[in-house]
């Protein structure tokens, strides 16, 4: 039922570094996820470790849910002879079809750098019907 939107095209990386990095750069975005289905919804895991729960969204557009974890940092050190300052930005992401499921159910919580997203079936995909003909 779930499809993952997938990451197309050629990336610099690829070009520049070869083909085994950009696949450890690119795969799944950085977010490893687990999805597991029951009769009355899906449950989505992802482990999304170093950021704080205020850094992710998650949200749902034209029956696609997204889920993006943003993170920026700055470093600075200060010495008699040098100065340093390193800046971190990044940002990872997931996409869902959300066909099948009811959005105005969906859960999520987070903690200890996973987060969970359930998940309920919409009750009129589950349910069987038949079509009269004429």
């Amino acid at each position: 039922m779930f499809d993952l939107i997938p990451h197309r095209g050629e990336s610099f990386l690829s070009n520049f570094f070869g083909e085994d990095f950009a696949k450890m750069m690119d795969a799944p975005r950085g977010i490893s996820t687990d999805i597991s289905e029951s009769d009355e919804g899906y449950e989505i895991t992802m482990n999304i470790p170093g950021y704080e729960k205020g850094d992710i969204e998650i949200s749902c557009k034209n029956e696609v849910l997204t889920v993006s974890a943003e993170k920026r940092q700055e470093n600075e050190e200060k010495d008699e002879n040098y100065i340093r300052k390193e800046r971190f930005f990044g940002r990872r992401e997931r996409c869902f079809s959300l066909r099948g499921v009811d959005q105005d159910s969906i859960d999520a919580s987070y903690e200890n750098g996973v987060l969970k997203i359930d998940l309920k079936k919409d009750e009129k995909y589950l349910a069987d019907k038949t079509i009269d003909i004429k």
